[in-house]
């Protein structure tokens, strides 16, 4: 077989048939048939016989590009390397089909994922989801999770703020983070884009509470409109528990001869149990609540909580509203404001309140221990409540004290 310095006028002539190798670039060769030209590369790899690999036809493929070809392919087998055999793999390769591709995670979808964590380890874990709904999935819902920046959540939040809401953004700052810190600890993201953002508003303690006017119109409102949300509400201001611990009463929490209601720590904000003495008004309300009862666990079945989830609740909250500046807290607050009046102390407010103890032996204090002086406290509000709603005049201010 011949070896030829190869040239364009060379290879386009009417050569004899044959294979003539470029001595310019070793391997490369011009195999000439009847039937046209060809390029070729041959070469050997570990002892083997010759190998032959078709690069493509002339004129197609041209002097320059068959050397630039050969060249590529000469530096493959300096290597030890295969052509043939690699280009038979990647061909196998490309019958595989490609695995397929995961689905972005949207933060709607991470969304049912945190709610779902949250509720191990939140008992307002409903509000967060709420929020979530109310505020992050209308504008990032079909995002993807990975795609929210700082520059999103400020936006959001200002967007917020624009429609009134004030010390409420704090809150949803609050689960903007929490929502995130969760995704970044499971290696959903690579950092916090609602880390470290300046609360918009400056919060502080409300000290509002219902004047005496305003309870006796509150009460005339309730009367007014009866149902289980009307019951709640009252309850609310005679024995001054949180909403959702108060909505959610279970009569097997309740004992009408004892006049007691207890609720375990599964049923409590802080996770403490509390034990409670019920009052004339209170103990009407639910001796009445008995007599209608349909067999349901629950008191106040048809409420979730009192935050305007039914019709009866959207009408209370209405009636709320004639007061200026009012919140529901605003009840529990006027109830422990009204006993701290009438002369009892932080201490027995504080068992009242079911606020979580500093001290040890506070944390495990004998509720029964502690329940006549509780009486005595409910039942001192409860007779002020009477007065205030009978518009008589207040006494001086007497307090009589149990020794423990």
């Amino acid at each position: 077989m011949p070896s030829k310095t190869l040239t364009d006028r060379f290879v386009a002539s009417d050569a004899d048939a044959g294979s003539y190798f470029d001595t310019t670039v070793t391997g490369l060769v011009l195999r000439v048939r009847p039937s046209g030209k060809y390029w070729a590369f041959v070469y050997r790899v570990n002892g083997r016989s010759p190998q032959w690999m078709k690069l493509g036809s002339y004129p197609a493929l041209t002097l320059v590009a068959a050397r630039a070809k050969a060249k590529a392919l000469r530096l493959i087998v300096d290597d030890q390397r295969d052509p043939i055999a690699e280009r038979k793999a990647a061909e196998e390769a490309a019958k595989i089909p490609p695995p397929p591709v995961a689905p972005v995670l949207t933060v709607r979808t991470y969304a049912k994922s945190f709610v779902t964590f949250q509720k191990g380890r939140k008992k307002t874990w409903d509000k967060d989801e709420q929020m979530i709904a109310k505020h992050l999935l209308p504008a990032w819902g079909d995002l993807p999770l990975a795609s929210i920046t700082r520059t999103m959540v400020a936006d959001r939040i200002t967007e917020i703020v624009a429609t009134g809401i004030t010390v409420g953004v704090n809150r949803v700052q609050t689960l903007m983070s929490r929502f995130f810190v969760v995704a970044m600890s499971q290696g959903l993201i690579e950092a916090n884009p609602a880390a470290r953002h300046i609360k918009r508003f400056k919060e502080t303690a409300r000290t509002r509470t219902l004047a005496e006017t305003e309870i006796r119109a509150l009460y005339a409102a309730l009367q007014d409109r009866p149902s289980e949300a009307a019951d709640v509400v009252w309850l609310r201001l005679l024995l001054g528990q949180r909403g959702e611990e108060t909505a959610g009463m279970l009569w097997r929490e309740l004992d009408l001869t004892a006049r007691t209601w207890y609720l375990d720590g599964l049923r409590t904000k802080n996770g403490q149990p509390h034990l409670l003495w019920l009052p004339d008004q209170a103990l009407a309300i639910l001796t009445r609540r008995q007599a209608a009862a349909m067999g349901d666990a629950r008191v106040f079945a048809s409420l979730k909580d009192v935050h305007c989830n039914t019709d009866d609740e959207i009408a209370l909250y209405a009636v709320a509203r004639m007061f200026p500046d009012f919140e529901w807290r605003d009840l529990r607050r006027t109830f422990s404001t009204g006993l701290g009046d009438l002369g009892f102390d932080d201490g027995v407010i504080d068992r009242l309140l079911n606020h979580k103890a500093a001290t040890v032996g506070r944390r495990h204090y004998n509720h029964a221990k502690y329940l006549p002086e509780k009486q005595v406290a409910l039942a001192a509000w409860d007779r002020e409540i009477a007065r205030i709603l009978a518009n008589e005049p207040k006494t001086s201010r007497v307090l009589t004290m149990l020794t423990r």
